[in-house]
């Protein structure tokens, strides 16, 4: 697993090193918001293909009310899945990354543009994650 505190050292991480899953605290600071991370990963060749997960722990009640704009807007530009949780559930959270890492697995990638460096997100043997 790989960590980066902010949205400029994610970014950086991902021109140097291949990750199967993206999770991103959906109040990103520090340089972007987690939209502008999420658009810049989309599109992207390189990195157009690989999941990206918000995450939301203890969301306040502005973030609760905006949750479900946040939540379209995401699915909009390319996240496959928003968590939300008010008190953190390692066994949730661990049970919906496995369900998607599976269902990723299961169905083929096939990326938004043809990349000039082809990127497997399946390719490695054990499952590297970006998290913000």
């Amino acid at each position: 697993m790989l960590v980066a505190s902010d949205f400029i050292r994610a970014q950086a991480l991902l021109c140097v090193q291949n990750v199967d899953l993206i999770i991103s605290d959906v109040h990103l600071e520090n340089g972007g918001s987690v939209f502008d991370f999420l658009r810049v990963v989309k599109w992207s060749e390189r990195t157009a293909a690989i999941p990206f997960v918000l995450f939301s722990l203890k969301p306040t009640s502005v973030a609760k009310y905006l949750a479900d704009g946040t939540r379209i807007t995401a699915r909009i530009l390319g996240a496959v899945k928003y968590i939300e949780m008010d008190i953190f559930d390692s066994a949730r959270f661990q049970q919906e990354i496995n369900g998607l890492l599976a269902l990723e697995k299961s169905v083929p990638v096939v990326p938004l543009l043809s990349a000039l460096t082809p990127f497997n997100p399946h390719q490695s043997r054990t499952t590297k994650s970006l998290v913000t």
